[in-house]
């Protein structure tokens, strides 16, 4: 696929977003969250980071946001760094127009999950649009 063709791919906001909101983003060094946003700062990433955790103003020097619902303009792709137990909460909350595309890091498994299991949910959010 040549560059020309993702710029206008409708997977070009996962492939290759202008910009990302991480979604559990983090200080505590060595953390997920934390290596997340850092690599993008500091790795020479040029779209826009939007960190998103209540508990932070910012992170890695980047303005942080409370939730995806305060970010002021659509967002290409949403990465979520949570426990399982948060996850649902979260893909509700981006499966919006303000997110284009999501990625989930973590197996989106339950400890002593009963049906519908949080995957079988999961897949159930891309038919609600």
């Amino acid at each position: 696929m040549t560059d020309s063709a993702l710029k206008t791919h409708r997977l070009q906001p996962l492939l290759a977003p202008h910009s990302v909101a991480l979604v559990g983003a983090s200080r505590r060094f060595g953390s997920a969250g934390e290596m997340t946003v850092r690599s993008l700062v500091g790795g020479g990433y040029a779209g826009k980071v939007y960190p998103v955790n209540p508990r932070y103003t910012d992170v890695s020097g980047v303005p942080c946001y409370a939730s995806l619902g305060e970010l002021a303009e659509t967002v290409d792709l949403a990465v979520l760094n949570l426990a399982g137990h948060r996850i649902e909460a979260a893909v509700k909350e981006a499966i919006s127009p303000r997110v284009k595309a999501l990625v989930l890091f973590d197996p989106c498994v339950l400890p002593e999950e009963v049906s519908p299991t949080l995957v079988e949910r999961l897949s159930c959010f891309g038919t609600r649009r």
